[in-house]
């Protein structure tokens, strides 16, 4: 299957949402689908899973269009929003088989799919637990186990791993590497920029509702291959790190991410190593100064100016 988006518009009045906005991704392919809030991202998935016209243009399953067929469009997609409603009081065995029922009225057929599921996304172990207890990282795994149930082609995930801690981040995101292989396609909205790298076979990058950066992500790095993100911590810490850097020529885009300062830089090997003298001869403990895998937010940063609306 291809999902294709084609010179997409929508306006909320006066504010135009989408401006002719057109990519692709395919079946068995994870798409990453960047830009700041208020991009468009949200919008676009609303409309891929039937549940928003837009004002001009369209998307398509293969030759299924979801303007003129919503109704054959939302069988084959599973949508995850960014904010989960929840029924507090009953538990994650009830919730799971209240869509399972909707999905298979056959119990022959439903049980060991219901069963097969809740293996899937570990949660098998706190099935009697109630939702209200749940972490934010339980919850997105029941939300992506609430929307298998129906056994979707494709998946729209609007930031599903915002809020979760790096073990339960690495672990939804190796989940949807296996649904991935298995044949599904899958569009990830996400601002964990990096670890998109490793994960994702294309890329999309909006900003103010326009298209900035589209295609497979090997092309897309080669585009922006002069220069690299690079990760720094010292022990003098990210404020007084950060400082240093914004005077450092070629340093650009310094941003602060967690005890670590990431910034942008051209070139390879001598001009860190440049930057690594810099800290040094500045007094600076030098922890760590490396390359960041991936480099997602190096190509973010050259092809978004930041904008929001």
């Amino acid at each position: 299957m291809i999902i294709r988006v084609d010179s997409l518009r929508k306006e909320f009045g006066e504010t135009v949402a989408l401006d002719d906005v057109s990519f692709s991704f395919k079946a068995g392919e994870v798409h990453g689908f960047i830009g700041p809030n208020g991009s468009g991202k949200t919008t676009t998935m609303r409309i891929l899973s039937g549940l928003l016209e837009p004002t001009s243009g369209d998307a398509f399953y293969d030759d299924v269009s979801c303007a003129e067929y919503p109704e054959k469009i939302r069988p084959i997609v599973g949508y995850v929003p960014d904010v989960m409603t929840l029924r507090p009081h009953i538990t994650v065995g009830e919730y799971l088989d209240y869509f399972a029922r909707v999905a298979m009225p056959d119990a022959s057929e439903r049980e060991p799919k219901l069963e097969e599921i809740m293996e899937f996304t570990g949660v098998t172990p706190i099935a009697d637990k109630q939702l209200k207890i749940l972490s934010r990282g339980m919850q997105q795994r029941l939300a992506v186990g609430r929307e298998l149930m129906h056994d979707p082609e494709v998946l729209l995930l609007d930031e599903p791993a915002a809020g979760l801690d790096p073990r339960a981040r690495i672990e939804l995101l190796e989940m949807l590497r296996t649904l991935a292989k298995d044949g599904k396609a899958i569009l990830l909205s996400s601002h964990i920029l990096d670890e998109l790298g490793d994960l994702c076979h294309s890329l999309t990058i909006l900003e103010l509702g326009k298209l900035m950066e589209h295609g497979p992500l090997d092309q897309i790095r080669a585009r922006h291959a002069s220069g690299q993100t690079v990760s720094a911590r010292v022990a003098e810490g990210v404020e007084a790190l950060q400082k240093r850097l914004e005077n450092i020529e070629l340093v650009t885009n310094t941003r602060i991410e967690g005890d670590s300062v990431h910034f942008d830089l051209p070139g390879g090997d001598p001009e860190l190593a440049k930057v690594s003298r810099a800290l040094h001869d500045a007094g600076l403990t030098v922890l760590e100064l490396h390359p960041v895998k991936g480099e997602i937010s190096h190509i973010y940063f050259k092809a978004t100016k930041g904008e929001v609306q």
